[in-house]
């Protein structure tokens, strides 16, 4: 090992730029002295003092005390433990304990307290008002894997249903062709469905529960805050990391673990909200409950909806714990002609 560092002959106060190697038992310093003449100082480990400097990664040499001089070097921080190794020192504990403190730390704070901090900001200064947009946006026609094209005339229909039998100021809902069989909120308000979901749906019902279940995700602002917890913590953890290929690894396998617990979160509460919607406009109670068991068997035959979401086995059976607890009464609104409403709006497909 060898470092770049200044040289004190213990003389003078003068620095000289040098060199220091460690040997087996020996150090060695080059240098120039004030006649510009190269010349060679050897200490033995056993005179030699370790002392750390001003920062953590500067450290002292000090032969005798100073007596006979010192070096003054930086160490790179995977060297720090071979240097003290070299003269027989450990770490000291305190440092491991409060690296250990820091980790838990920044551990606790990106799985609980970013998400705490973004989610009662944007429930305080939103509340529950969901955002609902008129227009569709065009962010995804630059994703050729991704890209969604409105069909205008069963969006059209498609609105006058939720109107009718949903709710009369229920966000805008978008009719997509797309190659997914998905439906989900957006950031800037409103809901997509694909073509391919509306069709595979098989009662006004489970059209409804999916829906409703969007709705409440609408209302609890779960799109945006999804937004910002990855987005903002995507920011700290590259600036953490670094730039570089294995900070990009951390940070998307951070990302990944971080929209895995989130998710779970919001679809249990987007679950309940659709629930007690379902039951307020006098649908029947299991009609979420029936949509799910039947997402849960598309699921297998390679359906992608919810793949971060909690099993369907256990939001089946948090909901019935849930309704079994509810008190409302069901609600009489009228129903008649959906399910007539329900085939027109599939046949524009």
């Amino acid at each position: 090992m060898s470092y770049e560092g200044f040289y004190r002959d213990g003389k003078t106060s003068r620095d000289y730029p040098g060199r220091l190697t460690f040997e087996e038992n020996i150090l060695a310093i080059s240098y120039r002295d004030e006649e510009g003449v190269e010349a060679l100082v050897f200490w033995s480990k056993e005179e030699v003092s370790l002392a750390e400097g001003s920062r953590p990664e500067r450290m002292i040499l000090l032969c005798q005390e100073g007596q006979r001089g010192s070096f003054v070097f930086s160490v790179d921080k995977r060297d720090f433990g071979k240097i003290l190794a070299f003269f027989g020192k450990k770490e000291g504990r305190w440092r491991l304990f409060l690296f250990s403190l820091l980790g838990i730390g920044m551990f606790l704070f990106w799985f609980w307290g970013l998400p705490f901090l973004i989610d009662r900001s944007v429930d305080f200064f939103l509340q529950e008002k969901p955002v609902s947009i008129q227009k569709f946006p065009k962010v995804f026609d630059g994703d050729p894997s991704f890209s969604m094209t409105v069909n205008e005339k069963a969006s059209e229909k498609l609105q006058r249903f939720v109107s009718r039998y949903l709710s009369p100021d229920f966000p805008s809902v978008f009719v997509v062709k797309a190659s997914f069989e998905n439906a989900f909120a957006m950031v800037w308000g409103g809901i997509v469905i694909s073509e391919k979901m509306l069709l595979a749906l098989r009662t006004p019902e489970e059209l409804a529960a999916l829906l409703y279940h969007e709705e409440g995700h609408l209302k609890y602002h779960h799109p945006l805050k999804m937004f910002l917890r990855r987005n903002i913590g995507i920011f700290l953890l590259m600036l953490v990391t670094g730039a570089n290929d294995v900070s990009q690894m951390v940070v998307r396998t951070g990302e990944e673990m971080m929209v895995l617990q989130y998710n779970r979160d919001f679809e249990i509460l987007a679950d309940e909200y659709a629930l007690k919607r379902l039951m307020e406009k006098g649908f029947s109670p299991e009609a979420m409950e029936k949509l799910l068991l039947f997402l849960s068997e598309r699921n297998q035959e390679g359906f992608w909806l919810f793949s971060t979401h909690p099993s369907f086995e256990k939001r089946i059976a948090l909901l019935r714990e849930k309704r079994k607890r509810m008190k409302m009464e069901r609600g009489e609104v009228s129903l008649k002609g959906i399910e007539k409403d329900f085939l027109s709006l599939k046949q524009e497909l």
